[in-house]
């Protein structure tokens, strides 16, 4: 299957960084609870190389060396991954590699440098 597309900022109520993060989770959640791993790791993949271009100044500093780490080991991760490879395998971990710093970017909210409201979700996918 295609890899869907994440507007940039697609809720215009939440700081940048966090309105792309909420879109990648929009469509990754879904995907990864309908056993499409490889899909969910290559939205949130997507999404994370665009906040470090461009709003990496809106996240804390382990967001960004997580998303530094993930975006690292993503591609050769990617590559040998099937779309049958289920939880437990190498694109899971990445998928949650990634999950686990967009959550405690919306856990944490903004740097104390933005003024921002911090935002919060659930965890699922």
């Amino acid at each position: 299957p295609q890899v869907p597309q994440v507007p940039a900022a697609p809720d215009p109520d939440l700081p940048m960084a966090a309105s792309e993060i909420d879109g990648a989770i929009e469509i990754g959640a879904p995907a990864y609870n309908a056993g499409q791993i490889k899909m969910c790791a290559e939205v949130y993949a997507q999404v994370a190389s665009r906040l470090l271009a461009g709003r990496s100044a809106e996240l804390r500093p382990g967001v960004v060396t997580a998303l530094q780490g993930a975006l690292a080991k993503s591609p050769a991760v990617l590559r040998a991954a099937g779309e049958s490879d289920g939880r437990g395998s190498d694109v899971d971990a990445l998928a949650w590699a990634f999950r686990q710093a967009f959550d405690e970017q919306l856990r944490g909210g903004p740097p104390p440098a933005a003024a921002a409201a911090p935002w919060g979700g659930g965890r699922s996918g």
